[in-house]
């Protein structure tokens, strides 16, 4: 029986796929794709953590990426995005920093970057930790007088 595995094993490392796309031609579809796909939505190229208006604190989404859970981290399409910032307003974030940690659902999330997440949406109120760090660090840049 053992005999009957080793030799299929074998025939199929022998014998390449003839499909199989070069590694090289699918690592330049990728990196075309994340090129032409962009996030969009309430995510910016970069900025210096606070929106125009004064309303929206902009939070870097590659470190909300790495803290987001297990399972939502699933759901990432790619996760090369650069300096792109997310604006979450200051209302929320100040309401919730009483609790020590500040929150937002991954729909908001899903939808403020639609191109970067997957279209499924059974995991909307699932909420992804933002980083305390760089609220306070954005804040206190806010504050007249710092």
């Amino acid at each position: 029986m053992f005999g009957y595995f080793k030799n299929i094993l074998r025939k199929m490392v022998e014998a390449p796929a003839e499909d199989a796309t070069p590694a090289t031609q699918y690592y330049d579809d990728v990196t075309a794709y994340e090129q032409t796909h962009a996030p969009s939505g309430k995510v910016s190229p970069s900025g210096n953590g606070h929106h125009a208006n004064g309303k929206e604190i902009e939070l870097p989404l590659n470190i909300v990426l790495k803290g987001m859970p297990l399972e939502l981290q699933l759901r990432v399409r790619w996760a090369a995005v650069g300096e792109a910032m997310i604006s979450t307003p200051r209302e929320k974030i100040l309401s919730q920093l009483s609790r020590g940690s500040v929150k937002i659902s991954f729909g908001e999330l899903r939808t403020a970057a639609p191109e970067l997440f997957d279209n499924l949406n059974d995991r909307d109120r699932m909420l992804v930790p933002l980083p305390l760090s760089e609220i306070l660090a954005r804040l206190n840049q806010g504050q007249p007088g710092c």
